[in-house]
């Protein structure tokens, strides 16, 4: 796995507990950043997509077409397309 340089610029005080919780989980000061940032990064991505990786708003427009697409189909009007009708829809 390839990795990528962080640099950031901390108040030694905040270095030094950081280095304490390091030092009481037995891991060095990297690890220990590393480890919190990628539970921050995971949590944070929770909040924002959703469990299959799209924006709400995405998945939510895929649930209303999937409504409509299941309602059309129980109304019988369900129109088979062949894929140049939809290549052309699609340039249209």
């Amino acid at each position: 796995m390839s990795t990528a340089l962080l640099q950031l610029k901390i108040e030694p005080s905040l270095r030094e507990l950081l280095k304490e919780l390091a030092d009481y989980e037995g891991l060095s000061l990297t690890a220990y950043a590393k480890t919190k940032l990628k539970k921050i990064v995971r949590e944070e991505k929770s909040k924002i997509f959703t469990e299959n990786g799209l924006l709400p708003e995405q998945e939510l427009e895929i649930l209303v077409r999937e409504r409509e697409a299941l309602e059309d189909y129980k109304k019988d009007r369900l129109v088979m397309k062949s894929a140049k009708q939809i290549i052309k829809e699609l340039h249209a």
